[in-house]
């Protein structure tokens, strides 16, 4: 997919399996193997990094506001979910309401939204791990931004959320004389806001990211 731009992998999956040992009953990693964890984490890192960059999240964000909206109109029933992909896909395309179809459709056509506002923090405060945590308060910003621009609401996707990028190693590693854990450097997760909006409404980027930001200032 061309994520990482290294022609091999920073570390050895062989390398770290075979390091598994079990010492005074319990599982654990020799730490000589330290640096290839770290390795694998940072590896990790670079990919969700990817997966969380806006050229991948704006679709998926697009599908999340036309599920919502279906949820919202009573039409998504449990056989929706023993569906293949591409009849979940058409589904939403022929069965669903006016605002499900045009962002079922602008999707499938590539017609993605434009970033315009891009929040990342590894430090959030406890008000903003509570919004980004809560569905309704996730679900209702880019209906308040509808309403206060006067915008229709299938044109703006607002995304909240926590990257995946970090791991948390519980696995100890042990130093060479099996007595003194080995340090793994910590990576801390990411929390994001991330707005879009049809491109149709460039005018108004500016506004709905001073109005985002507002939003988010008043969290931090």
């Amino acid at each position: 997919m061309g994520i990482l731009r290294e022609t091999s992998l920073s570390y050895s999956p062989e390398s770290i399996a075979r390091k598994y040992l079990l010492h005074n009953g319990r599982l654990y990693l020799d730490g000589s193997v330290s640096t290839e964890v770290y390795q694998w984490a940072v590896c990790r890192k670079k990919v969700y990094r990817y997966v969380h960059s806006p050229p991948n999240i704006v679709g998926g964000m697009m599908l999340y506001r036309a599920l919502d909206f279906a949820a919202r109109a009573g039409e998504v029933p449990k056989s929706y979910f023993t569906m293949t992909d591409g009849e979940a896909y058409r589904y939403l395309l022929e069965q669903c309401n006016p605002r499900t179809q045009v962002l079922a459709q602008r999707a499938m056509r590539w017609q993605f939204y434009a970033l315009v506002f891009n929040f990342r923090t590894h430090a959030p405060s406890e008000k903003l791990r509570e919004f980004v945590e809560n569905l309704e308060t996730r679900s209702s910003l880019p209906d308040d931004l509808s309403t206060a621009f006067r915008i229709p609401q299938e044109d703006i996707c607002v995304y909240c959320g926590k990257s995946r990028a970090w791991k948390s190693i519980d696995l100890p590693l042990l130093s060479p004389d099996a007595d003194i854990p080995a340090p793994v450097t910590p990576l801390k997760p990411a929390w994001m806001v991330q707005a879009y909006l049809y491109p149709e409404h460039a005018s108004l980027n500016e506004a709905v990211s001073a109005r985002v930001k507002e939003v988010i200032g008043c969290l931090s």
